[in-house]
C-alpha cells in the first residue's frame, strides 16, 4: 500500500532544509518546526525561539505572516533561526509529495519539512 501523504494543516513539521542545504538543528539539537492549524494559526520552534502568527491558504499558495517569537538568548540555532524566519516571510506556495513539504518561492523552493 502507498502511504498516505500527512496532511498540510494539524501536521508538526520538520525543517531538513534550508535554500538547498540541510538546515541542522536549532538549540538542545532540536530541529525548527512548523505547525499550521484550521483556525488559519501558525506557530513552530525556529531554532532557539518559539514563534506564531497566521497563514492564508489559497489552493497551492500559501502566505505566512506577520510572524511573532520569543526572544531568548540561545548559544546554539540563533543563525538557524535567522534563516528559517526570513525564509518564512517569503514563502508563496507549497507542495507535499510523500512525507515531504516543500515551501516555495516563484524562484523556487526555499524550505523542506519531513511531516513523520
Amino acid at each position: 500500500t502507498t502511504p498516505v501523504a500527512p496532511p498540510l494543516v494539524a501536521t508538526e513539521w520538520k525543517l531538513r532544509g534550508l535554500s538547498g542545504k540541510p538546515a541542522g538543528m536549532g538549540a538542545g539539537n532540536k530541529p525548527a518546526t512548523l505547525l499550521l492549524e484550521s483556525d488559519s494559526s501558525v506557530s513552530g520552534f525556529a531554532g532557539c525561539n518559539r514563534f506564531r502568527g497566521t497563514y492564508s491558504l489559497n489552493g497551492d499558495s500559501v502566505k505566512f505572516g506577520p510572524l511573532m517569537s520569543t526572544k531568548m538568548a540561545c548559544s546554539q540555532g540563533t543563525e538557524l533561526e535567522t534563516a528559517y524566519l526570513a525564509a518564512l516571510a517569503t514563502v508563496r506556495s507549497y507542495t507535499i509529495a510523500g512525507d515531504t513539504l516543500s515551501l516555495g518561492t516563484p524562484q523556487g523552493a526555499v524550505a523542506s519539512f519531513s511531516g513523520r
